[in-house]
């Protein structure tokens, strides 16, 4: 199993990590506060907050990591 043979399936699972963050940041955070989503559409602007706010940080984090990581695939493609 060569890794070089798998690198570009990482490239791009990296970047569609960004997507899928967010239904599951939402899932997540219905199942630890026990909200239902029909509770979190239709509720407290508090929760639609917090999502927001974990999900702009777990942006940030991305952004800082991803020249990083693309530098690493980079590398392990040579």
């Amino acid at each position: 199993m060569d890794l070089e043979y798998r690198l570009p399936v990482f490239g791009v699972l990296w970047k569609l990590l960004i997507l899928a963050a967010f239904p599951l940041l939402v899932w997540g955070y219905s199942n630890v506060m026990s909200v239902s989503f029909s509770e979190l559409d239709e509720g407290v602007n508090q929760h639609k907050v917090t999502i927001f706010a974990l999900y702009f940080v777990l942006i940030m984090i991305w952004w800082w990591l991803n020249p990083k990581v693309q530098r690493l695939l980079r590398r392990g493609q040579r």
